[in-house]
């Protein structure tokens, strides 16, 4: 019997910030251990508490408004991960404030999945969305430039670093000092990056983002819009995601998607 994956509660210290990690291991797939840093902005740090079915529960307090709470239980089974995500407040207002959250999900501890060459080449290679034209490697598309530093800077001669705006957002165009925004457009909520060996891959999905990134630290980046998960009843945002992790089949993994979260109406 396929043993279960794991998640645990790590906290790491980057300088003087304490980050919040939930550690997934996945059995089932060689070498394979990533990182979700919750969250990369506002939140700050958070608590982990340990569940008895092997579920994890991370609470957090919005850093600028500690009435802000925000709790993500993350639920395993053999090949994926379930995570759901509530935002309450005391008001509608405040809990309407919170539209995205940024959590990054990072691979640099596996070997297997892990970035173990030149970044583009070995990394953002095997890194995908999907497009009008179906399964992308990032590689593939319009990539462009992050504009703090020079188009010929090592980072930027490929660009290493790439923000995709899906095909229901506006698009931003280039930034003055900031990631550069892919022209190609996701059509759908999911990302993701194939093993090294090209056997297994891990994708991340939701119901709809507002954007996708593809960072430096062997990390995939996925903003679920909260603002449609908002319940006037229950005066909260209760909002799901998926982690997929498979062998490598893009269509079998898009079928999945697609039974999971229904079709955008576009």
């Amino acid at each position: 019997m396929a043993e279960e994956i794991g998640v645990r509660f790590v906290k790491e210290q980057s300088g003087a910030q304490t980050q919040t990690i939930a550690r997934i291991t996945v059995p089932s797939i060689p070498d394979l251990v990533c990182d979700l840093w919750c969250y990369e902005d506002k939140f700050g740090a958070g608590q982990g508490e340990p569940q008895a079915d092997g579920s994890m529960i991370l609470k957090h307090k919005r850093c600028d408004n500690p009435q802000i709470g925000l709790t993500t239980h993350l639920i395993p089974s053999f090949d994926m991960v379930e995570s759901l995500v509530t935002v309450v407040a005391p008001d509608e207002s405040a809990v309407r404030s919170i539209r995205r959250i940024n959590a990054c999900w990072q691979f640099r501890k596996s070997e297997s999945f892990g970035n173990r060459g030149h970044f583009v080449r070995d990394f953002v290679s095997r890194c995908f969305i999907y497009t009008d034209k179906g399964f992308t490697r990032m590689t593939d598309t319009k990539r462009f430039p992050d504009t703090r530093r020079p188009p010929d800077h090592e980072y930027n001669s490929p660009p290493w670093v790439q923000r995709y705006v899906p095909i229901w957002e506006e698009h931003p165009g280039q930034p003055k000092a900031g990631w550069g925004v892919s022209t190609d457009r996701p059509v759908y909520s999911l990302v993701g990056a194939v093993s090294r060996d090209g056997k297994h891959l891990a994708a991340w999905g939701c119901y709809q983002c507002g954007g996708i990134g593809q960072g430096w630290h062997d990390c995939l980046h996925l903003l679920p819009d909260l603002s449609l998960d908002y319940d006037e009843e229950k005066n909260r945002i209760a909002s799901r995601s998926m982690f997929y992790f498979m062998e490598n089949d893009p269509d079998r993994l898009l079928a999945r998607y697609r039974a999971d979260f229904s079709p955008i109406d576009r």
